[in-house]
């Protein structure tokens, strides 16, 4: 019994010493950066499931749970987000008027519902193409082949976040 014993530690011993030392440190290290390799992949498609702000903001509605999944075209957008940034109105000027409309001209800004406060504010840019316009409305005896000019208008001093979402009314002031 001794004797197969001091054989088989014999055996062991020999293959220890046939093996490289060298060898198993290098495949564990090819090994670690295999691993490695793999947590970037999984790190970077990670990425393409999350949604990120593009900047610093506020998240006023978010439209989807967790867990959802949103195909290559969705209905609706997956969060409606607030950046810090000034605030602009989006207005559509009527292809007859357009030909007035130059950048910087002042506006007075209202609420489209009711008589409310006033903020001031300037054409920022104005569109290169007449466009039909973006919300149609489909009523008797009213033209729906408007062509508009759609121009972007900065709010002075911020504006308030009021704005945010409120139809509003905005007169460009021309001035001859």
């Amino acid at each position: 019994m001794l004797g197969e014993k001091k054989k088989a530690a014999e055996a062991k011993l020999k293959e220890l010493e046939l093996q490289d030392a060298q060898l198993k440190i290098n495949e564990a290290e090819a090994d670690l950066d295999a691993k490695n390799v793999q947590l970037k992949q999984a790190e970077e498609v990670l990425k393409h499931f999350q949604i990120r702000a593009p900047s610093k903001g506020t998240v006023l509605r978010v439209h989807v749970r967790n867990g959802e999944t949103l195909g290559p075209n969705p209905r609706i957008q997956a969060i409606d987000f607030l950046p810090d940034a000034e605030i602009v109105v989006k207005a559509e000027v009527l292809q007859e008027w357009g030909r007035f409309v130059r950048e910087k001209q002042a506006v007075e800004i209202e609420d489209d519902t009711y008589n409310g406060p006033i903020w001031k504010g300037e054409v920022k840019s104005i569109s290169k193409w007449y466009a039909p316009t973006r919300s149609p409305v489909i009523e008797p005896f009213r033209y729906n082949d408007v062509r508009t000019l759609e121009c972007i208008i900065r709010v002075e001093g911020g504006g308030s976040t009021k704005l945010i979402g409120q139809r509003v009314r905005a007169k460009i002031i021309i001035n001859n």
